[in-house]
């Protein structure tokens, strides 16, 4: 009977080191971060962080405070591009490009602005989004709910939103970050299973009773 319990532990916590990771450790955010480099002139910087879980995109935006910064989404030039718009004010909009300006179209505003703040010649934004806004907004773009590389159009200048002084494609990376306290479980479980496993062992009876 004894060795039947102790080997019913070991099983249970090898099947916990396999089959539990894969589903504690699910990646529920990915992030990453580019920098679109506009020198002499203020860089525009983004770092991304899609939540999964909770479907919320946290963007964080940061360019001249003299001015307008923007990121396109998805591709590498202005043609039917989603992008985010920061005015010199820090007010974020969302629009759907046309090349070389002609026909910008302002969509519904759908992003929250969490903080803004200036920090000599650099504006930075903390904005919010839904990851998928769904079908009744299709200009507006779905970030990805999996690892990999988006394609990005920055730009930026001085004044009023419109013509840019500077403008770059590019993409960033997003890479899995695994669930908050997952580790940890996975170590718990470890140690009530070994836990188990030496009170059986030292509650057997002697071969000499």
């Amino acid at each position: 009977m004894y060795a039947s319990l102790r080997s019913l532990t070991l099983t249970t916590l090898l099947t916990l080191l396999f089959w539990l990771p894969s589903v504690s450790l699910r990646a529920e955010i990915i992030t990453g971060m580019t920098i679109f480099d506009f020198t002499p002139d203020p860089s525009v910087g983004l770092n991304l962080s899609v939540n999964t879980s909770s479907n919320l995109v946290d963007i964080f935006m940061s360019g001249r405070n003299d001015g307008w910064f923007a990121v396109g989404f998805g591709r590498r030039d202005m043609d039917r591009t989603y992008a985010i718009v920061v005015d010199q004010a820090g007010m974020p909009s969302e629009y759907r490009l046309e090349n070389f300006g002609f026909g910008n179209a302002l969509l519904a505003n759908n992003l929250s602005l969490i903080s803004n703040s200036v920090n000599g010649t650099i504006r930075s934004v903390h904005l919010q989004r839904p990851r998928d806004l769904g079908s009744s907004l299709p200009d507006h773009f779905v970030f990805p709910s999996l690892p990999g590389d988006i394609d990005l159009a920055g730009a930026s200048s001085s004044g009023a939103f419109g013509f840019h002084a500077n403008r770059d494609g590019g993409s960033i990376t997003l890479s899995a970050v695994p669930e908050p306290g997952s580790t940890s479980l996975v170590v718990a479980c470890a140690v009530v299973v070994f836990g188990l496993r030496r009170r059986f062992r030292y509650s057997q009876p002697s071969k000499n009773c």
